[in-house]
């Protein structure tokens, strides 16, 4: 399927609101209204209701490829990303799956990993928690994944795993 392009945004708040057909009133005077998927879509102008639907059917493609992508249990999900890394994958067993951080923070602090494997963990605990200071629980400076960092030393199938989660993101 197709992935629709998000318009530019006009910069303008507005209101649109989504009603069912059957019990939505009439558009008032100077509004606009359409109907779509069942729903009766109204706002100030055309333009605002068309860029409403438009997000909306973006954000429905992006939950359609985060559903196709990965399993429905968040559990499942989080465990289902780090052996996309190549160097998570080759680790053996640091913590993963099943998923134990502390364990994983031990094996990024230790002498196994290289800076590719010490990023893709930091990405995968963001993923886990990105409200987390991981150095607060024992992670070796720096506390947090740095996209610029990562990027500077990862090879292209670490890129691409980071690249699949950006693609079809999902929070446990």
């Amino acid at each position: 399927m197709a992935s629709k392009e998000a318009r530019p945004r006009s910069g303008r708040v507005t209101a649109v609101r989504s009603q069912p057909v059957d019990s939505a009133p009439p558009a008032g005077q100077g509004e606009y209204s359409r109907e779509w998927c069942g729903r009766l879509w109204v706002g100030e102008s055309r333009e605002d209701v068309d860029e409403a639907i438009s997000e909306f059917e973006i954000a429905r493609e992006a939950a359609a490829r985060r559903d196709r992508r990965w399993p429905a249990d968040g559990t499942a999900a989080r465990t289902a990303l780090p052996p996309l890394f190549p160097s998570l994958a080759e680790a053996g067993d640091i913590g993963i799956a099943p998923w134990e951080p502390e364990h994983l923070i031990a094996w990024l602090n230790g002498p196994a990993p290289g800076s590719g494997g010490k990023w893709a963990g930091r990405f995968c605990l963001g993923v886990w928690n990105s409200g987390t200071d991981w150095g607060e629980l024992g992670l070796a400076a720096p506390g947090r994944f740095d996209v610029f960092e990562a990027m500077a030393c990862w090879d292209r199938a670490h890129v691409q795993a980071m690249l699949t989660w950006l693609e079809a993101p999902f929070w446990p």
